[in-house]
């Protein structure tokens, strides 16, 4: 019984990738935790270059910059790390169906033997 559980629990990890997905998920947070503290560091220093109340054009322009280039590099890593899940997810997929392929064909063979 323990070992037939033990079996279930293997196939849920697998299926669901848990055991593969925490070290992906706990990376892409870091990178992300990169992303945020690079961007408030650069808007930090570009706070420094204002010398009055209102933005230039220019320094505008380059907050918006740096905006586009923090939700970019968040977007990159969502997209990447999706991309990892989902051949993950294919592969883990693709074994059971060649598991079942095989089981189906053990059960056909042993069927045309009996006969």
């Amino acid at each position: 019984m323990a070992i037939a559980i033990a079996g279930v629990l293997v196939l849920l990890d697998r299926f669901g990738g848990f055991s593969t997905g925490w070290p992906r998920f706990i990376d892409a947070m870091l990178k992300i935790q990169y992303a945020i503290a690079e961007f408030d560091l650069d808007c930090a220093g570009m706070q420094l270059d204002c010398t009055k109340d209102a933005l230039s054009r220019e320094q505008t322009a380059a907050l918006i910059a740096r905006c586009k280039k923090l939700v970019l590099q968040v977007k990159i890593i969502v997209i990447d790390e999706t991309r990892k899940w989902d051949h993950e997810f294919k592969d883990v997929l693709s074994k059971l169906d060649q598991a079942a392929q095989k089981k189906a064909l053990s059960v056909s063979e042993k069927s045309s033997k009996q006969q």
